[in-house]
């Protein structure tokens, strides 16, 4: 407790780096990380709420950094860090976190590949949630799907890495669907990127989108 208390003015500075540690490669870290947090805040979850901005900067900061470990520890953390949040917590950094783990799918670095998938589908799964107007408000829709159809357009489906293209083609299929009037706007871009990567798709991705063009309105 007294040294929670010294430390508290340094915590938005150190918990964020902390928590991502938690996630470390070696068990041994892993437990002594969260050791020391335990020591410094009673409540971990409300924690990570309390000081959002500043973790997801360290996770953001680290699957980029030169340091494989870290930026396999970043991947998980900011997946775990996704869970059960709300919107308003998640969306500012929702661009930064699919682009950066779109990269991270194809990581020199097989641990770290695995981490990103991790993250990507912790994305996907937040990301359909929030494109969804049975779900959420329509204002939240669309700028949700403003944020993530250029990226999964721009960045991942155009991608040489046959595992990033891939995961991105199986997901655009999803957030079409999830999406329902908000993709609207981004149907032209859709239809153009569809058909450039056709050459490198399997025929029952193309034949999907062909067969639910009314659900989604391709006209």
């Amino acid at each position: 407790a007294q040294a929670g208390e010294a430390l508290a003015p340094h915590l938005p500075k150190l918990f964020p780096k902390l928590y991502r540690m938690q996630y470390d490669p070696s068990p041994a870290v892993q437990d002594a990380m969260s050791g020391i947090i335990k020591s410094l805040v009673d409540d971990v979850r409300g924690a990570v709420d309390k000081y959002y901005a500043e973790v997801m900067a360290e996770c953001i900061s680290s699957i980029s950094g030169r340091l494989w470990r870290s930026r396999e520890a970043a991947c998980c953390a900011a997946a775990d860090a996704l869970s059960g949040r709300p919107h308003e917590l998640i969306a500012p950094h929702l661009e930064q976190l699919w682009t950066l783990s779109l990269r991270a799918l194809d990581d020199i670095k097989e641990t770290v590949r695995s981490a990103a998938t991790t993250l990507a589908r912790a994305l996907a799964s937040n990301t359909l949630r929030l494109v969804d107007p049975k779900l959420t408000k329509p204002d939240l829709c669309a700028s949700t799907a403003a944020s993530v159809f250029p990226i999964i357009l721009e960045k991942g489906i155009t991608s040489s890495a046959k595992e990033v293209s891939a995961f991105s083609v199986g997901f655009l299929i999803k957030l079409v669907e999830a999406a329902g009037e908000q993709c609207r706007p981004h149907i032209p871009d859709v239809a153009v990127c569809m058909l450039e990567a056709m050459s490198t798709m399997e025929s029952a991705t193309i034949n999907y989108l062909s067969l639910h063009s009314q659900k989604v309105r391709i006209e």
